[in-house]
C-alpha cells in the first residue's frame, strides 16, 4: 500500500536506469499495441508538434509501479489541458492488466502489448521498472528515469517553456558528484549538493528525505525537523508526498526516534487525507497509523474502518484488515497495559522508598520530667 520506506540511515540515491534509449533519440513506435485502456491509441514517434508524451514501462506484479500509479493519474489530471499523454506500457495479457487498471481507478492511457511487437524497443537493456520516457512535441526523447524522482518537474518546465537541456546536463553532473561524495562518505559535501539540487527541483521528495538523512549524520536533529516542518510546506498540495513523509515518521521503520516529529506527521497525514477528500485508502490507512503512533488507538480504529469502507482493490482490503485487526487487539489490550502501568508504578515506588539500612535514625524520645515508668 505504500512506497517503501527510503534507507535515510544507508543514504541511498536513485540513479537512472541505463538502457538502450537515451536522451535525444527518437521515441519508438506504439503502433504494434494490441490493446489500448483509457483512450484511443497514440504514435510518440509520430510528432504532432504541441502534444508530449510519458511513456512508463510497468508491470502488475511490479509493487514500486503499483505505488507509481496514483502520482501518474495525479499528473495526467495536471497535465491533461497542456497537451501531456501518459501511457502506462506493459507486455501482460489483458486478463491481468484490465481488473488491475480498474481496481486503481488508473485514468492515463495503458497500453497492453502481449506479443512484445513494440515493447522490445522501450524495454531493451532497461535495468528495473518502473521507469518513464519523456517524449517532446518533436518526437525526441528528453528525459528518462523513475516517474517519482523528477518527471512533475520535467513536465512543467516542458509546458512552460522552460526546459533547458544545458540545465538537464548540469543535473545529471550534480548527481554523479553526489553519488560520489555518498560513496566517499563525504557527508558535507553531499549535503552542499543536495541544497543545490533543490534550488532547481524544490518539489523532488527523494531529495528532501536525503537531506534529513545527511542532516541526521551530523547529529543536528532540532535541523532534521525543522525540514520536515519545511517539506510539509512546500508541498502542501501534494497529497502523495504527504504521505510520504507521514508514514515514514510514524510506521515502524529503523527510522530514529529523534529523527521523528510527531507533529509533522500529524499535519503532513491530515493534509493528505483533506486533499483527496478521505476517498483514498492508502492515504487514510497512514493517518490511522499515526493517531496510533500519537496513542489515539480508538481514533486510529475508526478512520482505519473507514479506510476499509473506500478501499477499492483486494490487495488493499486485505492490507487494511490486517491492519485494523492490530489496531483491534491493541485496544483490547489496554486493561492488561492498565494494570501493567499501576503493577510498574507500584515497583518503581517500593525500589525508590528509603531501606532500613539507609533509613536516618529516629529522634529519641524525649526522656519524661517524671523519670519515666
Amino acid at each position: 500500500m505504500h512506497t517503501a520506506l527510503r534507507p535515510i540511515g544507508i543514504l541511498a540515491v536513485a540513479v537512472s536506469a541505463a538502457g538502450a534509449l537515451d536522451i535525444g533519440d527518437r521515441a519508438p513506435s506504439l503502433e504494434g499495441v494490441a490493446v489500448w485502456l483509457n483512450g484511443d491509441a497514440v504514435s510518440p514517434s509520430k510528432p504532432d508538434g504541441q502534444t508530449r508524451y510519458v511513456v512508463e514501462l510497468w508491470a502488475t506484479w511490479c509493487g514500486p509501479c503499483r505505488a507509481t500509479a496514483p502520482h501518474l493519474n495525479e499528473l495526467q489530471a495536471e497535465f491533461k489541458d497542456r497537451h501531456v499523454v501518459i501511457v502506462g506500457l506493459t507486455d501482460e495479457d489483458e486478463s491481468k492488466v484490465r481488473p488491475f487498471v480498474e481496481s486503481l481507478k488508473l485514468t492515463y492511457r495503458i497500453a497492453i502489448d502481449p506479443k512484445r511487437s513494440t515493447t522490445e524497443a522501450w524495454y531493451k537493456d532497461v535495468e528495473g521498472i518502473p521507469h518513464a520516457f519523456v517524449v517532446d512535441t518533436n518526437g525526441v526523447i528528453v528525459w528518462a528515469g523513475h516517474p517519482m524522482e523528477g518527471l512533475r518537474g520535467v513536465l512543467t518546465d516542458l509546458v512552460q517553456g522552460a526546459y533547458d537541456p544545458g540545465k538537464r546536463q548540469q543535473r545529471e553532473q550534480q548527481q554523479e558528484l553526489l553519488a560520489a561524495a555518498l560513496q566517499n562518505q563525504d557527508f558535507t559535501k553531499a549535503l552542499s549538493l543536495v541544497d543545490r539540487m533543490l534550488v532547481d527541483e524544490p518539489r523532488r521528495m527523494e531529495l528532501h528525505h536525503l537531506r534529513m538523512g545527511l542532516l541526521a549524520q551530523t547529529g543536528n536533529m532540532d535541523a532534521v525537523r525543522e525540514h520536515q516542518r519545511k517539506v510539509v510546506e512546500i508541498m502542501a498540495d501534494s497529497p502523495r508526498e504527504l504521505n510520504d513523509l507521514a508514514w515514514t515518521l510514524a510506521a515502524p521503520s529503523p527510522l530514529p526516534l529523534e529523527m521523528r516529529d510527531p507533529e509533522v506527521a500529524i499535519r503532513a497525514a491530515r493534509r493528505a487525507v483533506e486533499l483527496t477528500g478521505g476517498r483514498d485508502a492508502s492515504i487514510l490507512d497512514t493517518l490511522a497509523i499515526v493517531l496510533q503512533f500519537t496513542g489515539l488507538t480508538d481514533a486510529a480504529l475508526e478512520v482505519e474502518q473507514r479506510a476499509l469502507e473506500v478501499a477499492s482493490d483486494d490487495e488493499t482490503k486485505a492490507e487494511v484488515r490486517k491492519n485494523l485487526e492490530f489496531l483491534r487487539r491493541l485496544r483490547d489490550a489496554r486493561p492488561l497495559a492498565e494494570a501493567a502501568k499501576g503493577a510498574a508504578l507500584e515497583w518503581t515506588s517500593a525500589t525508590h522508598a528509603p531501606s532500613a539500612t539507609n533509613a536516618p535514625p529516629a529522634a529519641e524520645a524525649p526522656a519524661s520530667s517524671t523519670g519515666g515508668p
